[in-house]
C-alpha cells in the first residue's frame, strides 16, 4: 500500500508542478502583453485562479500524505507518549469524518455550476478539484490512521513484554 501511495504522491506531485509552472507562464504572458505590448489578455485572470485552486487542493493534499500540514501540538507535548499517540488517532478520525461528509456535498454543487466568463468553460471542470480533493484527503489520511493504529498496537506490545 505505501507504494501506492508514493505513486500517487509522486502524481500530485508532478501535476501540482505542471500547475504552477503554467501558472507562472500564463501570468508572464499576461504582464507582457499587457505592458509590453498594450494588449491585455482578458482571459489570464479566471485561468490563473483556476490553474492556483487546483494547485493548491492538490498541495493541501501532499502536505497531508507527507505530515506535512499544520499542527498545533503545543499542549499535547506535555503529555506522555501514548496519550499523543491516542489525540493523534481522534484527530485523524475527526479529519476523516470532515473529508467524507464534504465528499457528497461538494459531487451534488455540480448542478449548481455555470459557463465561466471569460474561458467559456463549464465551471463543474475547474470545480472537480473538491471532491477529487475529498477523495485523496480521505485516501491519505486513512493510511495515517492505519499506522496510528499500528503503532498503538507495537507500543502496547512492547509496555506489555515489559512486565
Amino acid at each position: 500500500m505505501k507504494r501506492f501511495q508514493d505513486r500517487i504522491i509522486q502524481m500530485e506531485q508532478t501535476t501540482g508542478a505542471c500547475l504552477l509552472a503554467g501558472l507562472f507562464l500564463i501570468i508572464n504572458i499576461g504582464i507582457l502583453a499587457r505592458y509590453v505590448f498594450g494588449l491585455p489578455i482578458f482571459w489570464i485572470e479566471e485561468a490563473s485562479n483556476f490553474l492556483f485552486i487546483w494547485f493548491g487542493f492538490l498541495a493541501c493534499s501532499t502536505a497531508l500524505a507527507q505530515g506535512r500540514h499544520i499542527l498545533i501540538d503545543f499542549f499535547t507535548h506535555a503529555l506522555p507518549q501514548r496519550v499523543q499517540s491516542v489525540i493523534h488517532l481522534i484527530m485523524g478520525l475527526l479529519l476523516q469524518f470532515l473529508f467524507l461528509s464534504m465528499l457528497l456535498p461538494s459531487i451534488k454543487a455540480f448542478k449548481e455550476f455555470q459557463i465561466s466568463s471569460a474561458l467559456r468553460i463549464p465551471e463543474g471542470y475547474i470545480f472537480l478539484i473538491i471532491p477529487l480533493a475529498c477523495i485523496l484527503f480521505s485516501f491519505h489520511n486513512l493510511l495515517g490512521i492505519f499506522s496510528d493504529i499500528r503503532r498503538l498496537r507495537t507500543a502496547s506490545k512492547a509496555g506489555e513484554g515489559g512486565h
